[in-house]
């Protein structure tokens, strides 16, 4: 843990267990419960344990670094330096994080989603003589350049396989998790207003011309909504401001670059076009549960059509094979902003 011996590192139960054995009750008779304590053998034990050979940091030559998810509001494009460090992959299995009771726990995912942040600055700083490999176990790079609180988090069994090409996708996937609980905590400037009538179908008619009506359109409704609800982790949640942060009034289409992840099946020039010119950030709420409403209303009908096929296949013939959700449009399934 970066040169562990020469920091200040407190065990307080432990210290108090050593400075009581430099004193001593009283035996006198009549002197009740009184204790004796050999305060310069107490002085001692704090000098020897928090000054000598400890290592003094000067605060004003000591450069801040943000945690608890903030390093986004440091580093605004994040993600993108750490796809130039290393290239990203999507995740081995769509389900990896949804389908581990573990992982899908908020608490948990929120944890993670720490640890990796953390990674992410490890990746970001890391001298040119250490190069990361993009084949290298997720667990490994984290247990030789992270703190033992963040490298012990990332040490979960469904973990094992994970390569530090999937530590972004397994990020998205756990912003996922977390972002129902992330908007509770969102301020209310960007949750509150409705946009104006009409701006939600000028969203779906650049999808449906970009990308195919049906099917198409709805999957890009699905990844533009992860797109917004990551957005709103990164960048809008909690009442800290900083410099650079994504202001109520500016239209939510200059932000793209912002919204778009590397690994985003829309270009970006698709999802500037999906967001019009009367869509602010000030809408963010809204946008992202009118398109949440809209791909839950399209699986729906998917199921009732696979329902349907199977019925007459029952009755006469067999029922063609019901097609595969994508992996947006599955995480999509069944949220909706309360």
């Amino acid at each position: 843990d970066a040169l562990r011996s020469n920091v200040v590192d407190v065990d307080v139960a432990e210290l108090q267990q050593e400075l009581l054995q430099h004193s001593m009750c009283g035996l006198e008779p009549g002197s009740g419960r009184g204790v004796r304590f050999d305060f310069q053998a107490q002085e001692r034990v704090l000098m020897e344990r928090l000054l000598l050979n400890k290592a003094v940091l000067d605060a004003e030559s000591v450069s801040p670094f943000r945690f608890e998810g903030e390093q986004f509001h440091d580093a605004m494009y994040l993600v993108a330096d750490v796809c130039r460090t290393v290239r990203q992959e999507p995740l081995p299995g769509e389900d990896l994080v949804r389908g581990s009771k573990e992982l899908a726990h908020v608490p948990t995912a929120a944890a993670l989603i720490r640890a990796i942040e953390a990674l992410f600055c490890a990746l970001r700083e890391l001298p040119a003589s250490a190069a990361a490999s993009t084949g290298e176990p997720l667990q490994a790079f984290a247990q030789r350049w992270l703190p033992r609180t963040f490298s012990s988090t990332l040490a979960r069994r469904p973990l094992a396989e994970l390569r530090l090409c999937h530590a972004v996708a397994l990020c998205e996937a756990l912003e996922d998790v977390v972002s129902e609980a992330v908007w509770e905590q969102c301020p209310e400037c960007f949750r509150k207003d409705e946009p104006p009538a009409g701006a939600m179908r000028l969203v779906m008619e650049p999808l449906c011309t970009a990308l195919g009506a049906g099917a198409g359109a709805n999957r890009g409704a699905a990844v533009l909504e992860s797109a917004l609800r990551r957005f709103v982790r990164r960048y809008l949640w909690g009442d800290v401001d900083y410099e650079g942060r994504p202001q109520p009034g500016v239209p939510l289409r200059y932000y793209v670059a912002l919204l778009r992840s590397p690994l985003c099946s829309m270009s970006e020039g698709d999802m500037f076009e999906a967001l019009p010119e009367e869509l602010l950030v000030l809408h963010t709420g809204a946008v992202i549960r009118s398109l949440a409403e809209r791909v839950q209303h399209a699986e729906e009908e998917r199921r009732a059509a696979v329902a349907a096929l199977g019925g007459q296949g029952a009755s006469g013939g067999a029922a063609p094979p019901a097609p595969r959700g994508r992996g947006a449009l599955a995480r999509a399934r069944g949220r909706r902003l309360r």
